[in-house]
């Protein structure tokens, strides 16, 4: 059942690069992925590759792996399933016929009319009926974002001075000689070694 409560999707700059860097780099075909998040911020972007073996520069597909996979990664982190995304590499954000017999509830279509100025939208379809839903790119700030393919943490700003701070302490503990190392005991009465490592 559809809520006739507004929707107004967020997203962080960093998420939204990430869409915006994958629809230029993929030009002049059609890309796309998964997005998942809570209460209307979205949170999880889950990029795929073009599954259409014809003309992938005006059809995007997904496979039903894809989409199984998409749907664990959201349960995994505890975030709600939104809907697919896509580029028009040629054309406008608006969702074609195809677009709207796919049966999601959100639809998410970056146009590349003009790739200098893409443009990012979102819909709520109801049947062969889109209406369109605002989405607002929000600050970085106090937001922390995880690279799950590389393991790493994007620092947000608000821990970026801290971060600054420690490698600037380990830094000046290097320098001033102030960094203990403890020599670790020997295995055997035979082992006089100043230099000892656990891997």
């Amino acid at each position: 059942m559809i809520s006739n409560t507004p929707i107004l999707f967020k997203i962080t700059q960093r998420q939204y690069e990430i869409i915006i860097r994958q629809a230029l780099e993929n030009l002049p075909c059609e890309s796309g992925g998964f997005l998942g998040g809570s209460d209307d911020m979205i949170k999880g972007v889950f990029p795929v590759y073009n599954q259409h073996l014809g003309d992938s520069t005006s059809t995007f597909e997904i496979s039903s792996e894809d989409l199984e996979r998409a749907h664990r990664f959201f349960q995994k982190h505890q975030l709600d399933y939104y809907g697919v995304y896509h580029t028009h590499p040629k054309g406008l954000p608006e969702p074609s016929l195809q677009d709207l017999k796919n049966n999601q509830r959100f639809l998410f279509i970056i146009g590349l009319r003009n790739p200098q100025d893409p443009v990012f939208a979102a819909y709520q379809a109801t049947g062969l009926h889109a209406e369109r839903i605002p989405i607002q790119v929000v600050d970085n700030k106090g937001v922390t974002v995880l690279d799950l393919h590389k393991g790493q943490s994007k620092l947000s700003e608000s821990n970026i001075v801290f971060e600054a701070q420690r490698l600037q302490n380990v830094y000046e503990d290097i320098l001033h000689e102030r960094a203990i190392y403890p020599k670790l005991k020997p295995i055997s009465p035979f082992d006089t070694s100043q230099f000892s490592t656990i891997a």
